[in-house]
């Protein structure tokens, strides 16, 4: 996204700022999770997560890249 459109939209529409924000909090709070499961080593939960954010996004990538390392 150009920084023209960026600033326009954000002046169109207030209620970006704060979608945006919130986004940005609900991604910090994944990494940090993410984080504490990743020390504690909660493989199974992780897959879950993964599973439920995005099954066509990561068809099989991802998921197998370090999903086949339990057996």
């Amino acid at each position: 996204m150009s920084k023209i459109f960026q600033t326009a939209f954000y002046n169109a529409c207030p209620s970006y700022i704060y979608k945006e924000r919130e986004r940005e909090r609900e991604r910090e709070r994944k990494r940090e999770r993410e984080r504490e499961r990743g020390e504690r080593g909660e493989r199974r939960e992780r897959e879950r997560e993964e599973e439920e954010r995005g099954r066509e996004r990561d068809r099989g990538g991802r998921r197998m890249g370090w999903g086949g390392g339990g057996g």
